[in-house]
């Protein structure tokens, strides 16, 4: 009973049955009245005057049969004396209509019709069977196991893919990640199962993302962890204590950076309700990161060059959005050969502000392109820190402009590498 498939085929079948029951009812009340509603008009007293003198006794008695059965009623043929033509008996003539009677609410009792012609009366004795299902007819139960067949499979059919998406939801629950519904259903159960996949593949990214990003975490962590205890040792050493103090200093500078991108990513992942929504003018925005960045860019001799459209306007958390462009601008300086430039340009393309970061520096691979907005990725193998960073600032962009439901990809620009960042505009209605 507390099973869904119970439960419809359950429904089902008490529908049935009142239905069946409504039938059997309006067919027993035709049944009981069929003799006085049946072709009992005196022109059939007529016709069977005429079939006795025509065939005699043969043919009136085929006759007899024949209306009889069409009525389901014993027909006789009486003389104006009241007698049976075939048999000389004498028969009860009908007294009156003792009107309609419903099966198991009251005895069906109805007396014999009588139709005359010419003081010849055609007499009609309602058949009744003594069975307790006299008004159950073929066609009845045959609509009734019709009707249970469809139920079952009707019931089957809706309860099914609940089964199914039970058992993968159960699988999935025991670790089973890699199992998805791939339902074509058009219905409520397919868009069911569709979104259990989608929901499934999300999970799964999710899990396995955060498992890289555990992995790479602890070793970000145990190299600089491991230099500062070679550097504690080496403090013994009264040579290399500065040496040793330096590069302490340097190391904790790494981990206090690299603590410092993770929560800027926890913070970029927030609920996208719990952002300082404001106006953000683009100029002020870009005229402040310039300011920040303008002394790592005399540092490694490179000129920033700014084309951006003046008066544009996004919806969003400044303070977010400052980090996720400054970031995008910092990895570019720090790829960008001396003596280049960085370019910045901002305009607006299809009601969305367009911003394109692009140096001129050795680019990426192009099947590595998705991956550098990946958490601690990096295209050198050896993870090395030649070119500085921890490896979060992309990962930090990408996630800062994905809860203002922006988008941001990179592509080679041969020569460079350029990144394009695409947020609403403000008024249009789609910041959010």
């Amino acid at each position: 009973m507390n099973t869904m498939f119970t439960k419809i085929l359950l429904w089902f079948g008490i529908m049935l049955a009142l239905m069946f029951a409504g039938v059997v009812a309006i067919t027993a009340i035709q049944f009981q009245n069929s003799p006085p509603r049946g072709p009992w008009q005196p022109f059939y007293a007529e016709l069977a005057v005429n079939a006795f003198e025509r065939d005699g006794p043969a043919g009136l008695r085929q006759f007899l049969n024949r209306y009889g059965a069409s009525t389901n009623a014993n027909v006789f043929l009486l003389d104006p004396e009241g007698r049976d033509v075939l048999t000389g008996k004498t028969h009860e003539l009908p007294k009156g209509d003792d009107g309609i009677h419903i099966p198991f609410i009251s005895k069906p009792s109805g007396g014999p019709r009588m139709a005359e012609w010419e003081g010849y009366k055609v007499v009609a004795y309602p058949r009744r069977e003594e069975s307790f299902a006299w008004w159950v007819i073929p066609q009845n139960l045959w609509i009734l196991g019709v009707g249970i067949v469809l139920c079952f499979l009707l019931a089957a059919y809706l309860s099914s893919p609940l089964r199914k998406i039970q058992r993968v939801v159960e699988q999935y629950g025991e670790g089973k990640l890699d199992l998805r519904m791939s339902s074509k259903r058009r219905d409520e159960f397919g868009k069911l199962a569709r979104a259990f996949d989608r929901m499934a593949d999300r999970i799964q990214t999710l899990l396995a993302a955060e498992k890289r990003l555990l992995l790479d975490i602890s070793h970000e962590l145990r190299s600089p962890l491991a230099r500062m205890s070679v550097a504690i040792e080496l403090l013994d050493d009264a040579g290399e204590r500065d040496a040793a103090k330096e590069q302490i200093r340097r190391e904790t500078e790494r981990l206090n950076e690299l603590i410092g991108g993770l929560i800027e990513v926890t913070r970029a992942e927030g609920e996208p309700a719990a952002l300082q929504t404001q106006t953000v003018s683009m100029d002020d925005l870009l005229g402040e990161i310039l300011r920040d960045c303008g002394y790592e860019a005399r540092e490694r001799s490179v000129e920033i060059v700014l084309d951006s459209t003046p008066g544009l306007e996004v919806k969003g958390d400044a303070e977010l959005l400052r980090r996720a462009v400054e970031n995008v601008l910092r990895n570019a300086l720090r790829y960008a050969p001396a003596h280049s430039n960085v370019t910045l340009a901002c305009a607006v393309e299809q009601m969305e502000v367009s911003l394109r970061i692009r140096d001129f520096g050795p680019g990426a691979p192009e099947q590595l392109l998705d991956r550098l907005f990946d958490p601690f990725f990096r295209v050198e193998n050896d993870r090395n820190r030649r070119q500085g960073g921890t490896g979060l600032g992309l990962s930090i962009a990408r996630r800062a402009v994905a809860v203002h439901g922006g988008a941001i990809e990179a592509r080679n620009a041969n020569p460079g590498l350029c990144v394009e960042i695409r947020l609403a505009l403000a008024g249009t209605g789609r910041e959010d």
